[in-house]
């Protein structure tokens, strides 16, 4: 354990704020997630003061806290290859089997438990716009709280993903040529937190039309309105393309590791097949209980340009000011005004 470069990274870190906070299509990301999980830790990122924490640790307070996390009794060992299992189970033993873990055991020691809070209630519908001058097109995101996703709804999730993406490739790229692509996704955190999120680089005076359809596509996946063809066809892609993810031992190794970083069994694998199979519309409600009404969508582009068609659509809409919001980080965390160090760098020039 080394801690010594931590001045450095530090102030890296502290500088890289400051940078993504003055570019618009950098700062909406971070108020999305800001919005859709208002006071929570999946919503919060390390600022100037909690990095200025984090300088103040030496190596003793990190080789306390790795000795308390690096321990037998808290670590998994992953052998994945065509070998016979005895023999692995031998040779993880003779050269694994002294390990005693990273230091001196710490006094009533206990393996950490995995345990998170549970996201907050989600906000009222919001889309908010950034400014963007002499952008051709404009960056639109939707993002939503899912149900907890866990082994038994996972599949549900998943799917609809990938139907509501026929349809938005039907609406958005086919019917009207207004983007190349609208890619919806599923993203799951640690805690069963799911996140229904559907992204899209548009024509800017698509913008509106654009917002309008992510919506919708949610809206009748709640309504059980998709096709029910699709969902078929969906079904089948997700079944074949499964076996994938155990075609080679470093994706196996990925699929036990991300099964264990869940907290999920593994007795999982032998129910896939059944769980696929029996997804249905009738799933998708459940899941957009927190989501449908309770969208973050951001748009990042020519304010000019994209305010008024939400307004011909009878959208209301947040215009947020980058400017204001690094202003406020700033005197929030008793940094001096961009004023003054633009003096101070002019100086040195």
């Amino acid at each position: 354990v080394d801690s010594s470069g931590r001045l450095g990274w530090v102030k890296k870190s502290k500088k890289a704020i400051l940078k993504w906070m003055k570019k618009a299509a950098d700062t909406a990301p971070v108020v999305q997630r800001e919005r859709l999980f208002p006071g929570h830790v999946y919503g919060t990122w390390l600022n100037h003061k909690d990095w200025d924490a984090l300088d103040k640790m030496g190596n003793k307070d990190t080789v306390a806290y790795v000795s308390k996390v690096f321990r037998p009794k808290n670590a998994t060992m992953f052998i994945v290859g065509n070998i016979n299992a005895e023999d692995a189970v031998k040779a993880a033993t003779t050269y694994m089997g002294g390990w005693e873990g990273y230091g001196k055991e710490p006094a009533g020691w206990t393996a950490p438990k995995r345990e998170y809070p549970a996201p907050p209630p989600p906000p009222a519908r919001q889309i908010i716009l950034f400014n963007k001058d002499n952008a051709s097109q404009t960056e639109v995101s939707y993002q939503c709280q899912l149900a907890p996703i866990n082994e038994e709804n996972e599949w549900s999730a998943a799917i609809m993903s990938d139907v509501i993406s026929d349809a938005l490739w039907l609406a958005l790229r086919e019917q009207t040529g207004a983007s190349y692509g609208a890619y919806p996704y599923t993203q799951y955190l640690p805690g069963g937190v799911g996140i229904f999120g559907q992204a899209v680089s548009v024509q800017n005076d698509s913008t509106g039309f654009a917002v309008k359809t992510f919506i919708e596509q949610g809206e009748k996946a709640k309504a059980m309105k998709l096709d029910d063809r699709i969902v078929a066809t969906q079904k089948f892609n997700n079944a074949q393309a499964y076996v994938l993810g155990q075609s080679s031992a470093s994706k196996m190794f990925s699929r036990l590791v991300g099964t264990r970083n869940r907290g999920w069994s593994f007795d999982n694998y032998g129910k896939i097949a059944s769980r696929i199979a029996k997804v249905s519309q009738k799933d998708f409600p459940a899941l957009l209980e927190r989501c449908v009404g309770h969208e973050v969508i951001t748009a990042v582009g020519p304010l000019a340009i994209i305010k008024p068609q939400f307004e011909k659509l009878g959208m209301a809409v947040e215009v947020f000011d980058v400017d204001t919001y690094r202003k406020t980080y700033r005197e929030t965390m008793g940094l001096k005004a961009e004023k003054e160090e633009k003096k101070k760098d002019e100086k040195k020039k």
